[in-house]
C-alpha cells in the first residue's frame, strides 16, 4: 500500500484481501469520498457508494474478483446511483491507445526524473508463466510483471 500512497500519490488504498474494506472505507472517507477507483469489482463498490459524495466520480477499472476466477458480484447499490446522481465511468486502455504517444511524452520525464516510480517484478523462465499469473491473482507482486522467456 505504501507504493500506491507514495510513489503514485492516492489518497488512501488498501488490500481488499487483507484488509477489512468497511474500516478501511471509514478512515478514508471521514469527510465523503469524492472519487472511488473500483479495481476489484466485489461489495467494496457497494461499501464505496454508500460513502461517496453526491455528484461523486466512481471509476470503473477493473473487475479483479472474476479474474480471479470467481463468481461476478452483483453489486446492490444502485440507488445510491440514482439518488447521489453519481458518475460511474468504465476505463479500458484499449479505446485510449491513439494517445499514448501523447501519454508517453508526458509520463516518461516524470519516471525518468524520479517523480513517477515503477516497480516492477521479473519472473525468468516460460515454464514459470503459470505460476507467476496464479501469484499475480493472489497478489504477490506490485506493479508490472514481466515474463522474460529466458536469461541471457
Amino acid at each position: 500500500m505504501q507504493y500506491l500512497l507514495k510513489n503514485i500519490g492516492l489518497d488512501a488504498a488498501f488490500n481488499y484481501k487483507t484488509q477489512d474494506a468497511r474500516a478501511e472505507l471509514d478512515k478514508a472517507s471521514s469527510k465523503g469520498l469524492d472519487i472511488y477507483v473500483d479495481l476489484v469489482g466485489n461489495e467494496t463498490l457497494d461499501i464505496a457508494l454508500e460513502k461517496i459524495k453526491d455528484n461523486g466520480l466512481v471509476v470503473a477499472v477493473g473487475n479483479f474478483e472474476s479474474v480471479a476466477g470467481k463468481v461476478d458480484y452483483v453489486f446492490k447499490n444502485m440507488m445510491q446511483i440514482i439518488f447521489k446522481a453519481l458518475t460511474v465511468q468504465g476505463f479500458a486502455v484499449f479505446q485510449h491507445l491513439h494517445r499514448y504517444l501523447d501519454f508517453w511524452a508526458d509520463v516518461k520525464p516524470r519516471v525518468v526524473s524520479g517523480q513517477i516510480k515503477i516497480q516492477d517484478t521479473v519472473v525468468v523462465g516460460l515454464e514459470k508463466i503459470a505460476e507467476a499469473y496464479v501469484d499475480y491473482l493472489n497478489g504477490k507482486y506490485t506493479g508490472k510483471v514481466i515474463i522474460q522467456v529466458n536469461s541471457l
